[in-house]
């Protein structure tokens, strides 16, 4: 959009050049990798279970309110870090909302959120998760059920992991029975990430900075995990301090400044406001 010249690699080659006036579309496509999503959630199935955020108020945010479907991605983009510190430090625990309610359908969640309802109804994915959220001295499938305790007694049986290795060795293949977490590349430790929450199968879960530090192929399968989780029925919000690729998986974008959203954005409005910001 905005470039005098592009400049198309692969393995550290340039591969074709392009000036502003030949960059249209069917030049530049046979270089762009694909984000269509092939399998997205029928919109009968987003309808099933509502999640709603009402008059929220913390440290930063102000009466925020807004809502999304079981299997929709919205994506919260601040520039400011104080709505991601103050939504981390909220489902950890660590602070209560000043006021404020969540609704899981007819369920009334009241801001002082119980340790065993974030557990069980609320995930997170943070930032650099490979780094942050997987225990290196422990094996593939041990990480996977880590959260499981929080639902399923004595997830410790043998018989159940083994049960989960197989199921999920159909989508998997070997890695779900690696024993040392170093031999595995991004794109396996990125899979254990997002499918430990696949296999927790939260109502929410919350994303911080997905794509942070993640080259061109990298992010797009980050997007194909995020798909998964949608098509499972899991309402997805990301928090972004850049939109990146995160509007590739979005079904809206909710602009905040100074705690307080701005505007929403739909769909139809991503390509221009991929200029804009």
């Amino acid at each position: 959009q905005v470039c005098d010249r592009a400049a198309f690699m692969k393995d550290g080659r340039i591969l074709k050049v392009y000036h502003k006036e030949e960059m249209v579309d069917e030049k530049v496509w046979p270089f762009v990798i694909s984000y269509e999503d092939t399998h997205p959630l029928r919109e009968e199935e987003r309808q099933k279970g509502t999640i709603q955020f009402q008059k929220i108020t913390t440290e930063y945010l102000h009466q925020v309110s807004f809502s999304l479907n079981r299997g929709e991605c919205v994506v919260l983009f601040d520039r400011n870090k104080k709505l991601q510190t103050d939504i981390i430090d909220f489902i950890c625990g660590n602070v209560d909302m000043f006021s404020g309610s969540v609704l899981f359908g007819d369920e009334v969640i009241n801001y002082r959120l119980s340790k065993g309802q974030r557990e069980r109804d609320i995930a997170i994915i943070g930032e650099n998760a490979t780094k942050t959220m997987l225990f290196y001295d422990m094996n593939y499938i041990d990480n996977l059920c880590f959260l499981l305790d929080k639902k399923v007694q004595k997830i410790s049986a043998k018989r159940i992991k083994k049960s989960i290795q197989k199921e999920y060795y159909q989508e998997l293949g070997d890695e779900v029975y690696e024993e040392d977490l170093n031999n595995l590349d991004k794109k396996s430790l990125y899979n254990l990430v997002y499918y430990r929450v696949q296999l927790l199968n939260p109502k929410v879960v919350f994303i911080i900075q997905p794509f942070s530090n993640a080259d061109m192929y990298l992010r797009r399968h980050i997007v194909h995990l995020i798909r998964i989780l949608k098509r499972k029925g899991i309402a997805v919000i990301i928090v972004a301090v850049s939109i990146s690729d995160s509007l590739f998986v979005a079904d809206r974008l909710l602009l905040f400044e100074e705690g307080s959203i701005q505007r929403e954005y739909g769909t139809d409005e991503f390509e221009q406001l991929r200029i804009q910001i």
